[in-house]
């Protein structure tokens, strides 16, 4: 399995255990994506820890994940992620749409911020 799911009472946490978001792992991804949405799962933590490359499709499947959380009230954020992947979502302006953080206690502290947020 090229990804880790834990679940953790209010959020899910996705471990990559790959080095590269490409075509070749990324419909499992979006496979996971979708699977937690109709379970429910509105906050989701994508740690990226391992991951030194992602392409086109990766960032693709990234909004997608997005997109999925939004629709059902909650959010992903993105943590860990390395210098390349970090450049490229800068570069295409994707931080301003991503939640991004640079480590899984951060993560939290954001879900939790923004479902307080939502529940006030």
């Amino acid at each position: 399995m090229k990804f880790e799911i834990e679940k953790n009472g209010n959020y899910t946490l996705i471990n990559s255990k790959v080095e590269k978001l490409d075509s070749f792992v990324t419909p499992e991804l979006k496979s996971i994506f979708e699977k937690l949405n109709n379970e429910g799962e509105k906050y989701i933590v994508l740690d990226l820890a391992i991951a030194r490359y992602c392409d086109s499709l990766g960032l693709t499947t990234l909004l997608a994940g997005n997109k999925l959380c939004h629709r059902l009230g909650g959010a992903l954020v993105i943590c860990n992620i390395q210098p390349f992947i970090k450049k490229i979502l800068f570069m295409s302006q994707l931080d301003t749409v991503l939640k991004i953080t640079s480590s899984r206690d951060e993560a939290l502290k954001l879900l939790t911020e923004i479902e307080t947020e939502k529940n006030n």
